[in-house]
């Protein structure tokens, strides 16, 4: 079965649950000066998660072929902006190490 929408994917909606409560976690852990290195950790791991959603906007490009372009272009806007939100919660963490 093809899936037509990405926001039906479980993987993917758990994730941004996930996001948003990490977000919120980093908002008490700000707060207490022992979690610099969890907090540095944890911005290593988005990093990685940035990396990943490249790759999947990419094999997504080159889906093209096989899956309609509508779907093809939700997928790619989907997937940068993912990478955006990323992207400025990194500078936001080196931000505030520094």
């Amino acid at each position: 079965m093809l899936m037509r929408k990405l926001h039906d994917f479980a993987a993917y909606t758990n994730s941004l649950e996930l996001f948003d409560l990490v977000v919120d976690g980093r908002k008490h852990m700000q707060q207490i000066s022992d979690t610099q290195r969890l907090r540095s950790e944890f911005s290593h791991n988005l990093v990685i998660s940035r990396g990943s959603a490249a790759e999947s906007m990419g094999r997504y490009r080159r889906m093209k072929h096989w899956l309609p372009k509508d779907i093809v272009n939700d997928r790619v806007n989907r997937c940068d902006e993912i990478i955006s939100i990323l992207t400025t919660t990194i500078a936001k963490l080196r931000k505030d190490r520094a």
